[in-house]
């Protein structure tokens, strides 16, 4: 017969049980219900952040926290829309370009879909300089087992950041172990080797050795000198050559030239003290060293200060002066720094000039370029008539310059007349009169009537009818003074 008191102890504990049980019910329940509340909000905010943007498409941060909330709600197929509009209208930041690269990557499952993050990879180095993303595209493309297609990705990032003096060495690090193993795998030891095998080992340890070589040549900060020439001394027979030794020494003592000026980035308490040390950094650099590590500067500089127009604008006169023939590393430049300050007139200037310089005869498609630079400055919601009126007149000064007044020319100068009525209408309408104060664009337009198309009626008519009738320039002796000139 079972014991009163244990009857009693079991009952009490099947209680306890259930009421534990119980509790874990509504612990779930509770969360659940967090979750789906969460949930919610997010769908909401997603919702409310769209409507935003199809007002306002320049809204930058509206962008970002679109793709952080979709990611939330692991919308994938939203996030890449919503990354896709983004990089339309601004460059990411490498921190985003590597959260959609990995995303995608989560899902990669043919080779289709290898090709579009590879796309991406392409797109995402173009934005800005970045160590990590190079080094991210480099063991992607391995990955696929294509070796010349990963020797390719490796000579472009090294071209790209191997001379970033404070992370640089991870680039070389991993061309070299990529190399390396390639070596290793070559090497069969105990075995008898064709002469074909042996031919493509002494390739091999040739192309590891001219990488040693050219990172001797480059200082970087966290290279150890000792543990290089270690290191080198096992792929030139345990010794390496004194030329190379002498080099290292020529690069180490630049290094510690640059050190002071790379402490001095890292101590900088805010953005205004960190770009005052780059532009110190960049100053001496070009005293003391070559063109393509004052580039790679200057490629940091606008990663870390990418809003900056003055900074843009001495980065793209620099490239346009230091490489003038060379339109792969021009264009790109003002391509971006366009990008990254659409408002700003002289980049849009600039950007227009650059595409003139390397313009070929036969390049039907200059027009359109430089339309498309005009457009991009125009469609950033400028606040400036200033700058408005200096995009337009670069963009006016391209098509005057179109037109070869000796042989036929009826087209050229309809679409520069019809450009120039544009102009004016558009910063009137925007802008008042106040927009092109100084009549620059109708004066412009009516010397061109007067000295080059000889069209001494049409341009009374603009004198008379716009510039004369604005601003009160009835009164302004300068104009009367240059009207008379121009009749004269």
């Amino acid at each position: 017969m079972a014991d009163p008191e244990e009857e009693m102890t079991s009952d009490q504990e099947r209680e306890e049980s259930m009421e534990g049980v119980s509790d874990g019910h509504d612990t779930d329940s509770e969360d659940e219900g967090e979750q789906d509340k969460k949930e919610e909000e997010l769908r909401l905010k997603v919702k409310e952040l769209k409507k935003q943007l199809d007002v306002n498409n320049l809204y930058y941060d509206g962008h970002v926290q679109l793709i952080a909330a979709l990611r939330d709600l692991f919308e994938l197929e939203e996030a890449r829309k919503a990354r896709q509009k983004m990089s339309e209208v601004y460059p990411l930041t490498p921190e985003l370009w590597l959260d959609w690269i990995r995303d995608e990557q989560k899902v990669c499952t043919s080779s289709d879909e290898r090709l579009y993050i590879a796309e991406l990879f392409d797109r995402a180095v173009k934005d800005y300089t970045s160590v990590q993303l190079w080094v991210e595209y480099v063991m992607f493309t391995l990955g696929s087992g294509d070796m010349v297609a990963t020797r390719a990705t490796g000579e472009r990032a090294l071209t790209a950041v191997g001379t970033h003096v404070a992370e640089g060495v991870l680039i070389w690090q991993v061309v070299l172990l990529v190399e390396k193993q390639i070596y290793a795998g070559l090497q069969k030891s105990g075995t008898i080797q064709s002469e074909q095998e042996i031919k493509e080992q002494e390739k091999q340890l040739h192309r590891i050795q001219g990488l040693l070589r050219r990172q001797m040549r480059v200082p970087l900060l966290n290279c150890d000198a000792e543990s290089l020439l270690e290191e080198a001394s096992e792929y030139f027979d345990g010794e390496v050559d004194p030329h190379m030794k002498e080099d290292l020494k020529k690069t180490q003592k630049k290094l510690n030239e640059k050190i002071p000026f790379e402490d001095d980035l890292l101590r900088a308490e805010n953005d205004v003290d960190k770009l005052a040390g780059y532009r110190r950094y960049i100053a001496q650099t070009k005293e003391t060293d070559n063109p393509a590590a004052v580039q790679s500067l200057y490629e940091r500089a606008v990663t870390d200060h990418c809003l900056d127009v003055g900074l843009w604008e001495e980065y793209v006169r620099f490239v346009m002066h230091q490489f003038p023939g060379l339109d792969y590393v021009v264009l790109p430049v003002c391509e971006r720094s366009q990008r990254n300050c659409p408002w700003s007139a002289t980049l849009c200037d600039l950007h227009i000039t650059a595409l003139q310089m390397f313009a070929s005869k036969e390049d039907e498609s200059l027009t359109a370029k430089v339309k498309g630079a005009l457009e991009k400055g125009l469609s950033c919601g400028i606040q400036s008539g200033r700058e408005a009126t200096r995009m337009w007149m670069a963009y006016l000064i391209y098509l005057r310059r179109q037109i070869v007044w000796d042989q036929p020319h009826d087209c050229q100068l309809l679409a520069f007349r019809e450009a120039g009525q544009q102009a004016i209408s558009m910063i009137d309408e925007y802008f008042g009169e106040d927009g092109d104060i100084e009549s620059e664009i109708p004066r412009f337009l009516a010397r061109i009537e007067a000295e080059c198309a000889h069209d001494a009626e049409r341009a009374r008519e603009i004198w008379n009818d716009i510039i004369m009738k604005r601003n009160n320039n009835f009164k302004n002796a300068k104009l009367w003074l240059e009207f008379i000139s121009l009749e004269r």
